[in-house]
């Protein structure tokens, strides 16, 4: 196994009342008419991932992962779980117990004090986020590779490590 390589995920925060969006649509239900709403926003080829936004124009989650925002103090923060889909790979980083999570709004005007970005899904676990775009602006860029994913290292290798113990034992 190995980490995911980092990825560039894109804010999408053009009027929402008219864009597909999972505060009108059971954010913690997998119903096939989001998949199909949402077909509009999975085929833009200049990102890896779509991140909503609520209304508030706080971070929700990507088309296909939660997001986490590592702050100050090595504290994770997510959205509230009455906003998103509670994923798989999403209970697997807040019931690991390496980090305390918050369940608060993650909003762009903190960007300046993030020190790590991931998202995470149930193909990948935790996959690493480079840089956040918002209107064709970078507003959010991992500074040096080695200093800013250290976190989700050590969350995914823990996971793995949790999730696979006696495994590949000989």
């Amino acid at each position: 196994f190995h980490h995911a390589d980092s990825i560039t995920a894109t804010v999408f925060n053009e009027d929402p009342l008219s864009l597909p969006n999972r505060i009108s649509n059971h954010p913690r239900a997998k119903f096939s008419s989001w998949c199909r709403q949402r077909r509009q926003l999975e085929d833009r080829a200049d990102t890896d991932e779509i991140i909503l936004t609520h209304p508030d124009g706080s971070l929700l989650e990507g088309l296909t992962s939660n997001l986490f925002v590592v702050y100050p103090g090595r504290v994770l923060r997510t959205a509230k779980d009455d906003n998103v889909l509670k994923g798989y790979a999403r209970s697997l980083v807040m019931d690991n117990g390496i980090l305390p999570v918050t369940f608060e709004p993650i909003h762009l005007e903190d960007s300046s004090c993030w020190l790590e970005v991931f998202c995470t899904s149930s193909i990948k676990v935790i996959v690493p986020v480079q840089r956040l775009v918002c209107n064709h602006q970078i507003v959010w860029q991992s500074s040096d590779e080695t200093q800013h994913h250290r976190v989700s290292k050590q969350l995914h290798q823990a996971i793995l490590e949790d999730q696979y113990k006696g495994f590949f034992s000989t």
